[in-house]
């Protein structure tokens, strides 16, 4: 945890302005008796950051810290009882989590979002082959919508979006989307990969499609795009491809390095309508820590994918 600010030399704030939360470097040191673990896990009810003036916050007049108690009800921090020191605020307490996720993770926060109903299965340890179904989880459709009509940058949304996004709403930069609703999608990601769990599938059930620089992302069956699962991704020593076309014809799946390289065709054969093809790639013992692109093309229509390496 302390490797997240910098072995405790750096700060973090939360939110946005003065309506912030900025949690020290000091905070995570002390081991098991550090301040951080008085705040979270926090609960209650999710809510926007109150303005702080706080003058007898040194060095921090305009943002609360957990160090200047005048600032606490600005959180709100719980100010007495068995509780005390602990976050009030659900939404800021899971943006922090997220943020630790994030930072302990080589991968998670560019994980893309495709959908805001999210399937997780359960990974045996030290395997990556997915198992029995782990849960089921829902991006609110403010929040899924919202994010693919603002952040467009890597062609889909993805994780560190979603965590930018929280600290808008934390920070009443952004003020369409509830913090209920904002709380409920960061609960979908920290729960939904909690204990290494594997993101299996994202399908859209938003009713409204959604614009995104001039274009619509719609429902996968109203677009009749082919759709193409790739788990676990982030990927140990082993992909599983789920293929299922919307229309008949020869179909290739190939695998390349992230310089264009082709390293293996992992499928090459015929496809029917609507019935789904499950295809193996065992990645190479030899093959370094990479990333890799995979290319499903069929009849005269390419689709392309990403699989991120959990190694590097």
């Amino acid at each position: 945890m302390l490797a997240a600010l910098n072995n405790g030399t750096i700060n973090k704030l939360f939110g946005a302005g003065n309506r912030s939360f900025t949690l020290k470097g000091t905070d995570l040191s002390g081991g098991s008796g550090a301040k951080i673990f008085k705040m979270l896990p926090g609960g209650s009810t999710p809510a926007v950051l109150l303005q702080t003036n706080a003058a007898a916050c040194i060095g921090f007049t305009t943002t609360a810290t957990y160090d200047c108690a005048v600032s606490w009800p600005n959180v709100p921090i719980q100010a007495s009882g068995s509780a005390k020191g602990s976050i009030n605020n659900v939404l800021l307490a899971q943006t922090m989590t997220l943020f630790f996720n994030i930072a302990n993770s080589a991968n998670l926060g560019t994980i893309k979002i495709e959908g805001n109903k999210l399937t997780f299965n359960n990974l045996a340890c030290g395997s990556s082959t997915p198992g029995s179904l782990a849960s089921i989880q829902y991006i609110p459709c403010t929040v899924f919508n919202y994010l693919n009509a603002n952040y467009t940058g890597t062609g889909h949304p993805n994780i560190n979006d979603l965590y930018d996004l929280a600290n808008k709403v934390l920070g009443a930069v952004v003020t369409t989307i509830s913090a209920s609703d904002m709380n409920a999608a960061l609960n979908a990601i920290n729960v939904g990969f909690d204990k290494g769990k594997a993101l299996m599938k994202q399908e859209i059930t938003c009713s409204v499609p959604v614009t995104r620089a001039g274009s619509q992302i719609m429902n996968e069956v109203t677009a009749q795009k082919p759709v193409i699962t790739a788990y676990p991704n982030p990927f140990n020593d082993q992909v599983r491809f789920i293929l299922q076309a919307t229309e008949s014809g020869k179909a290739t799946l190939d695998i390349y390095n992230m310089v264009g390289q082709k390293v293996k065709t992992a499928f090459q054969g015929q496809l029917v309508a609507n019935s789904p093809q499950t295809v193996e790639y065992k990645i190479p013992a030899h093959s370094p820590s990479e990333n890799l692109i995979y290319i499903f093309r069929i009849n005269s229509k390419q689709f392309t994918g990403k699989l991120i390496n959990i190694r590097n």
